[in-house]
């Protein structure tokens, strides 16, 4: 999974990986780098790979679009959830419940596109 940031229009400037100090001290980090930011906007991005016998078949992207809000909220969720605001929502995947964050994240998005495929494909058999 990586979440990617815009910042000042430029694109996807800054593309984080889950993982490697610990949920809070990349939460912490993030909030440093977009000190005086107000472009906020940002993704959560995943792709699943389909293999069959230890052959790529196809891989599925799935996303999720949001802003990174300025201070962290909500017990739910983790990695950076509590600071991925969601507009749909009005409020941060780490305050949305997780039966609602289900129905549109990004890595139920990727695998959704897969099952779809695969009730579409010879692949199955």
């Amino acid at each position: 999974m990586t979440l990617h940031v815009e910042v000042a229009g430029s694109g996807p400037a800054l593309v984080l990986i889950a993982g490697g100090a610990g949920d809070a001290a990349n939460n912490a980090l993030l909030l440093k780098n977009l000190a005086g930011v107000e472009n906020r906007v940002a993704r959560f991005v995943s792709v699943i790979a389909l293999v069959k016998d230890g052959r790529l078949v196809k891989t599925f992207r799935g996303t999720v679009e949001g802003e990174i809000a300025h201070v962290e909220s909500g017990p739910h969720g983790f990695g950076y959830d509590p600071l991925f605001y969601y507009p749909p929502f009005g409020c941060t995947f780490g305050e949305a419940d997780l039966s609602r964050k289900a129905h549109v994240s990004h890595r139920g998005n990727a695998l959704r596109l897969m099952f779809d495929y695969l009730h579409s494909s010879s692949i199955a058999t």
